[in-house]
């Protein structure tokens, strides 16, 4: 199902029903499907991460977060 993350559908079926311009719009989310999903639907995605990852995210490419946050602060800070 296209509805499922890390498919898009359910983003751009929210966009199309409410007039969301998603190449303006933030994914924030915890799971790498959550970035996975912003990205494939047009979206700036923040990865929130509590704890700092020691992991290397290179090999996520093409689906990188734009940023990785704290907190949801952090992310508000971010997208300004």
């Amino acid at each position: 199902c296209s509805c499922r993350k890390p498919e898009p559908g359910m983003l751009l079926r929210a966009a199309r029903e409410h007039g969301i311009d998603l190449a303006r719009s933030f994914m924030v989310g915890d799971k790498l499907s959550d970035i996975q999903a912003g990205k494939r639907a047009g979206c700036r995605s923040l990865w929130l991460q509590p704890e700092p990852s020691i992991a290397p995210l290179d090999h996520l490419t093409p689906d990188c977060p734009d940023a990785v946050v704290a907190d949801l602060t952090a992310a508000v800070d971010w997208s300004r």
